[in-house]
């Protein structure tokens, strides 16, 4: 394995004329996608260039070599926990007050550590010296304030494998120039550099998706043509009257003044980007003119339409969606055919009642939403119905809220949860003691009582104490995958209806004398295609012993998508909360289903700008920085996951707090 240290220097120098080319590195990425982990923080205000943080900058510098290369690109995963060190095979990029225990030179700015097998790069860490005063900006550099934008410009090329041009014998108008310079996006050196590693990037011709219409109007009124189009790069617009181009009408809308006779005729449009160019099909204008009968009473001719002899012709068709929950979507359609064209959409095979026009949107899809879509175009002649366009819809939702934990005699486990939305939610919750024996846990409770509180008040919505093997329930349990219950366990359960606030669960034994495991169970009862209310949160507070006795809660993501999740275990925390004995050093561990060891732990919470800011849009209380509290953020497939939350210290006791957050939107 072969390291190798790039450096950019703080001091400015101007730079001569192009006379020879870029410099490369010797290696470069053979992977189609370089998953750059951003670790940066979030900043104290707006940057100067309108970025939000310095991730959402760090993210356009990415983009701006993705939008010239093509056989690799920066794929940026935001606001990362993963772990930062050499060698470990993760492309970390964040602020640091050393690298990796060296200290900065003077006037560094940042490094690129790259990692290589031979000529392959295998892992480029990006560190910037948080000693230097940073923001975001545009044009010539400001005097004792660093841009971060353009330097990771220059060190996201460093990591794609390019060198300094000006220290290996080039004078060259470039951002990757070893010396920092007024330049602050890329120049033609750098990106001939990176396409000579990667190819160049290609995009499709552009996709009309609204059609210019026919008009028919009187000489004297005004009137327009317009064009929908779908692009991946920017595009230029060319209207034609019979083939010939219009001087002057280079806009995505073509608007006539005035109308006469001379103005009638056939009008398309020209559009073009790097991709290449096509021509919308060709709208007619008719122009009518106004006379004044000589005698008023003359009846005009009966007169009749003919009929349309050819069937309508589909030139765009509707076009395949991935869209995220909550996106608006439009799916459009081009068509030309003589008489009047009429439309009907439909979704897996049966019509949508009421859509009849050349484009169908929703203004917030959800996942019922998802599809087969196709739309019939009909004239007096006949139909014709477009190919399918498949909608997919990602999502993913919290369905299963758990916590296992021992209960000391007299005392109680009382987790908590939310359900955000506009409507009341369906849950089915469940309070399970002396069926847990039967999975091998031992001095389970040997009874289990629920009450159901709403949040900051007094009221039970709802109590159970022996559940008492109704159908219903046990029908409910069979539909939510819960197991099943004896129908004289003193096991406890209850499905209920819950309006959007905050509740707890409270889980107490049978008597005063009496203590053992028990496990809460929040299940969402509601099918996820329909619903718009959801379960965000569980937090649940319990006792945390040696071996059996940890504070376990579980949670099961369903959907389609990747789900971020807030995840803290609170110990010294709770002091402001008045809660006595407290775990000392409380430490957490993700596992999902079927596997036996965590796919992430921590123990003492880093204290990041990212996590600060975490816990304020999750609306969990603060932490000290240098509290021995955990806290991790972490993105996760759709699944089961156990959090399992004990003493760093083995034999360490006291009472700890288990949090999980949902922080999508």
């Amino acid at each position: 394995m072969i390291f190798r240290l790039l450096i950019l220097a703080l001091v400015a120098s101007a730079f001569g004329a192009r006379a020879a080319a870029y410099t490369l590195t010797g290696s470069r990425w053979r992977t189609p996608s370089v998953a750059l982990h951003l670790q940066l923080g979030a900043s104290a205000s707006v940057l100067m260039d309108g970025s939000a943080s310095w991730g959402a900058a760090a993210e356009d510098a990415a983009s701006l070599w993705n939008a010239s290369i093509g056989a690799t690109r920066f794929n940026v995963v935001r606001d990362s926990t993963a772990a930062r060190a050499e060698g470990n095979r993760i492309n970390n990029v964040f602020f640091s007050g050393d690298i990796y225990g060296d200290a900065w030179g003077s006037g560094v700015l940042a490094v690129t550590l790259t990692y290589t097998s031979g000529a392959s790069t295998v892992e480029t860490d990006v560190l910037f010296n948080n000693r230097l005063n940073w923001n975001s900006y545009r044009g010539p550099l400001r005097s004792g304030l660093q841009d971060f934008h353009r330097v990771a410009l220059h060190e996201f090329g460093h990591a794609l494998g390019l060198d300094h041009p000006d220290e290996n014998g080039q004078a060259v108008t470039a951002l990757m120039n070893s010396r920092v310079s007024a330049l602050d996006t890329l120049a033609a050196d750098d990106i001939t550099g990176a396409q000579s590693l990667y190819g160049q990037a290609t995009i499709p011709a552009p996709t009309i998706t609204t059609q210019p219409t026919n008009r028919t109007v009187t000489a004297g009124e005004n009137t327009t043509f317009s064009v929908g189009v779908s692009s991946s790069g920017a595009v230029t617009y060319q209207w034609l009257k019979a083939g010939a181009a219009l001087s002057g009408a280079t806009a995505a809308t073509l608007s006539l003044a005035a109308v006469t006779t001379s103005h009638a005729g056939g009008y398309a449009v020209r559009i073009t980007n790097t991709g290449g160019t096509v021509t919308s099909a060709t709208a007619t204008l008719t122009v009518n003119t106004l006379s004044v009968p000589l005698n008023p009473v003359v009846t005009p001719p009966l007169t009749t339409t003919p009929a349309a002899t050819t069937l309508p012709v589909i030139v765009v068709a509707p076009t395949a969606l991935s869209v995220a929950a909550g996106e608006r979507v439009t799916l459009g359609v081009g068509a030309t055919g003589p008489g009047l064209l009429t439309y009907q959409w439909s979704k897996d095979g049966s019509d949508l009642p009421g859509e009849t026009n050349t484009s169908l949107t929703f203004d917030a899809a959800r996942p019922a939403d998802a599809g087969s879509y196709r739309v019939r175009i009909a004239n007096a002649a006949g139909a014709v119905t477009s190919a399918a366009a498949l909608v997919t819809v990602r999502y993913s939702r919290l369905v299963n809220l758990s916590t296992r934990a021992f209960v000391p005699a007299g005392s109680a486990l009382t987790p908590g949860f939310y359900v955000r939305g506009a409507a009341a939610k369906s849950v089915l919750i469940r309070a399970v003691g002396p069926t847990l024996s039967l999975f091998g846990v031992g001095n389970a409770l040997a009874e289990a009582r629920l009450d159901v509180i709403a949040q900051d008040s007094a009221t039970v919505v709802a109590s159970n104490n022996f559940w008492g093997g109704g159908p219903a329930l046990r029908d409910t349990f069979a539909s939510v995958g819960a197991f099943p219950l004896a129908a004289d366990s003193k096991d406890a359960a209850v499905q209920t209806t819950l309006s959007p606030r905050g509740y707890t669960a409270r889980i107490t034994t049978g008597d005063a004398t009496t203590s053992g495991i028990t496990l809460a169970e929040i299940y969402d009862t509601e099918p996820l295609a329909t619903t718009s209310s959801q379960l965000v949160n569980v937090s649940t507070l319990g006792f945390v012993g040696p071996g059996d006795h940890v504070l376990t809660a579980g949670f099961v993501i369903s959907g389609n998508a990747t789900k971020r999740l807030l995840i803290r275990a609170i110990g010294p925390g709770l002091a402001p909360f008045g809660i006595a004995d407290r775990l000392a050093d409380p430490q957490l561990g993700l596992v999902p289903l079927g596997r036996g060891e965590p796919i992430a732990t921590n123990d003492n919470w880093p204290n990041l700008v990212s996590l600060h800011a975490a816990f304020s849009a999750a609306g969990a209380f603060s932490l000290l920085p240098d509290s021995q509290d955990a806290a991790l953020i972490i993105a996760l497939e759709p699944g089961a996951y156990t959090v399992i939350v004990s003493g760093v210290e083995a034999s360490a006791t006291g009472h700890a707090l288990v949090e999980i957050y949902d922080l999508d939107p």
